[in-house]
């Protein structure tokens, strides 16, 4: 077989850089008395809890101390806001995948460069495979059989099953190295085929459809003799709500397009005690799963849409939703107030009047310009360019040609059903009551409700796909 070869970050809130630096070295550090922080250089506030948890050890996370599973949810929420903001349609994109796959690729990178080096720390977190692969391996307690569901069979117990693949082109040179490391730190399967024929292609299709239980037919490949390598990561989610929506309050409703146009939709409604958070006309209320994850609806500005999202936003509406959380269970098992929670002033949640349209959609999204910029002058550019992963394979012109999400989101009365195939192909190529109404477009964050991981993110700007 022959082959042809071819050859920042965010603009963010400044006023809001001293309180989430407190926020982030709260979480950090395992402080309870979050809200209670006091921003660099100001005088914290006394408070009954004076020593701080040990932050080398996480019980819930072996391999992951608190310190670095906050700069992971960081970096997602980052790439969260780079991919979908950057959307003008539907998307359905899932960065703990993406992270996943460029975990994975970083074993092969050459990090002696400092442009590569923090474009890898920009986007996991950290320069460190395995912590992601103990994130990912923290999740393996929600696996399960995803063969049976379906929008109308949804899990008592959430399920939500993540598994890697490195497929390797027949002819190529890779290097056995690598494919060790990702193996033995990533837990991936490795599988080798003809990448340049439809027949070599059919087992990367097979994986996909088990792996997604039959919701992807396959993967966004075709033949290509140029494909040396192909990263992958899919993570398939199904879950009920803990309170579902009742159907008997879901009524047609008009949804708002961004263009200004009315469509009807079937509006699911409810009136119920949940954890929320405002910051400059950013609303979110958060909606808990029976166990293990949370859905964040969060609905932008009608002034300004989506043009100010940035990861402070969703950093700092999910630290004040989980605060509000924290307290108020902390509370309920008390039956008390407790000093540990001087600011939290309500006995309860508050209530809030949450109205979402059914939602289906099936997305594909090629994420290299989102991330990296039309000429590669973005944040991550230099992840695309050739000669970077000597780490896999010693030919010069080598280069990862484009990150691509293939996903599907249903959003129904009982709960939730979600895939995202991340696939990274390289070769020799280019380089009183608060009201949440999502009646115009809006973001849907799906949190594991340990880590605060956002497995998935979407971008609903039409709820009928």
């Amino acid at each position: 077989m022959t082959r042809a070869a071819k050859t920042r970050r965010h603009t963010s809130a400044q006023q809001l850089r001293p309180r989430l630096a407190a926020l982030g070295i709260c979480l950090a550090l395992g402080l309870v008395g979050c809200s209670n922080t006091a921003a660099p250089g100001e005088k914290p506030e006394e408070t009954s809890q004076t020593q701080a948890a040990d932050p080398a050890d996480n019980p819930a996370l072996p391999g992951v101390n608190e310190k670095q599973r906050v700069q992971v949810v960081i970096a997602a929420n980052q790439l969260a806001a780079d991919v979908l903001k950057r959307a003008d349609k539907n998307l359905v994109a899932s960065p703990a995948s993406l992270q996943m796959s460029l975990a994975a690729l970083s074993l092969g990178a050459e990090l002696e460069s400092h442009q590569v080096k923090s474009n890898f720390k920009d986007s996991l977190g950290m320069i460190d495979g395995a912590v992601l692969a103990a994130m990912g391996k923290s999740l393996k307690v929600w696996d399960g059989d995803v063969s049976s569901l379906s929008p109308t069979t949804l899990p008592e117990k959430p399920i939500l099953h993540m598994v890697d693949q490195v497929v390797v082109d027949d002819d190529a040179q890779v290097k056995d190295e690598f494919l060790t490391k990702v193996k033995d730190t990533m837990g991936a399967d490795v599988l080798t085929t003809d990448l340049a024929s439809l027949e070599g292609l059919k087992p990367v299709n097979d994986w996909v459809k088990e792996h997604s239980g039959g919701i992807l037919d396959g993967a966004p490949l075709e033949p290509d003799e140029n494909n040396m390598v192909i990263i992958q990561n899919l993570a398939t989610f199904g879950a009920q709500w803990k309170e579902h929506f009742k159907v008997d309050y879901t009524k047609p409703d008009t949804f708002h397009l961004a263009s200004g146009e009315g469509v009807e939709v079937q509006m699911m409604n409810e009136f119920y005690p949940m954890p929320s958070a405002q910051y400059e006309g950013w609303v979110l209320a958060e909606k808990p799963y029976t166990e293990g994850f949370v859905a964040q609806f969060i609905l932008p500005p009608k002034e300004t849409g989506f043009a100010d999202l940035h990861a402070d936003v969703l950093t700092y509406l999910d630290l004040q939703a989980r605060a509000a959380a924290a307290a108020f269970e902390a509370r309920d098992a008390q039956d008390t107030y407790s000093e540990e929670f001087p600011r939290h002033e309500a006995d309860s949640l508050p209530y809030v009047n949450l109205s979402v349209p059914r939602t289906t959609l099936q997305t594909r999204a090629y994420l290299r310009e989102s991330i990296a910029g039309k000429d590669l002058e973005g944040p991550y550019g230099s992840l695309f360019l050739p000669g970077i992963f000597p780490g896999i394979t010693d030919n010069p012109a080598f280069a990862i040609s484009d990150i691509i999400q293939d996903s599907m989101l249903n959003i129904s009365e009982a709960g939730t059903l979600a895939t995202t195939l991340t696939s990274i192909p390289g070769g020799m190529g280019a380089p009183p009551s608060i009201e949440v109404k999502l009646d115009r477009p809006f973001i849907v964050l799906i949190r594991d409700a340990t880590t605060r991981w956002p497995v998935y993110a979407a971008k609903v700007m039409d709820p009928r796909g």
